[in-house]
């Protein structure tokens, strides 16, 4: 055994025994727990030494053996082992091949914020998650070589192809159901509605703005005031509704047209 295979064996050891704690194979760990990416990093550190201590207690220094060092931070090969362990990471592929690696993108799901219950491939993210295992892996060459090497492990995902689900703001929607449950990391969405879904639809009211003059402004109004034509008003409605649903095929496309225009064209 190398003192590489020692340390990545640890180090496996210690992620599968913080995922039984979570409460299984298939637990994850917020990117925000820092408390947690502590506690796992002393750890690892504890017990990777621990073994390389027992191992050099066991050397035979007549036959020229030598000890293995210490390590007094994380290698990057061990920060990498545990992200993928413990956090939501995947490619997220657009094409229909879910083993396509090359025209994949390395995503991190974000549970917190405005982005919440996204997949981001943002690598100031996998940045500060990384930092908080290995401080320094910013200074040299180590995120480098730590992006690749998730690129090339993490497991590969679609996003969402259900038609009967989107996500608003605030969670998963289930349309046929018109039923609101939470952010998962098991739905790969890479794109959300920016509005909250409202189940209880007495809670259901427009909202009324306030302008400079002392007038007021609502979209129901606005939307009505498009046209005089009240057969197209609900129209106007379901392409609202078309645009968030994106993943449903309608067969059909709007154009907007005019009575006249300079170009003769209408």
């Amino acid at each position: 055994m190398t003192r590489s295979s020692l340390i990545l064996s640890e180090t496996l050891n210690v992620i599968d025994d913080y995922r039984q704690q979570m409460g299984g194979d298939d637990a994850k760990l917020s990117i925000h727990d820092s408390l947690a990416a502590y506690d796992i990093a002393s750890i690892l550190l504890n017990k990777v030494n621990t073994a390389i201590s027992e191992h050099n207690q066991h050397i035979d220094k007549d036959k020229g053996e030598k000890g293995w060092a210490l390590i007094t931070d994380l290698p990057v090969y061990v920060v990498a082992e545990v992200m993928l362990g413990l956090y939501p990471i995947c490619n997220i592929c657009y094409v229909n091949s879910k083993s396509d690696k090359t025209n994949s993108i390395l995503s991190i799901y974000e549970d917190e914020g405005l982005k919440q219950g996204l997949y981001v491939a943002d690598e100031g993210v996998f940045l500060e998650l990384a930092q908080q295992y290995r401080p320094e892996i910013a200074d040299n060459a180590g995120f480098e070589k730590l992006m690749k090497i998730l690129h090339l492990k993490a497991v590969v995902k679609n996003p969402n192809h259900d038609a009967d689900l989107a996500a608003a703001n605030n969670g998963i929607v289930d349309i046929p159901n018109k039923k609101l449950f939470p952010f998962s990391y098991e739905y790969v969405f890479v794109a959300k509605s920016a509005g909250n879904y409202i189940e209880d639809k007495s809670q259901l009211k427009c909202p009324v703005f306030a302008n400079p003059d002392g007038t007021t402004w609502d979209f129901d109004d606005w939307l009505d005031d498009l046209t005089d034509d009240v057969d197209v008003r609900p129209l106007f409605r379901e392409i609202i509704g078309a645009s968030l649903r994106p993943n449903v095929s309608y067969t059909s496309m709007i154009y907007a047209l005019l009575a006249s225009c300079s170009s003769g064209a209408t």
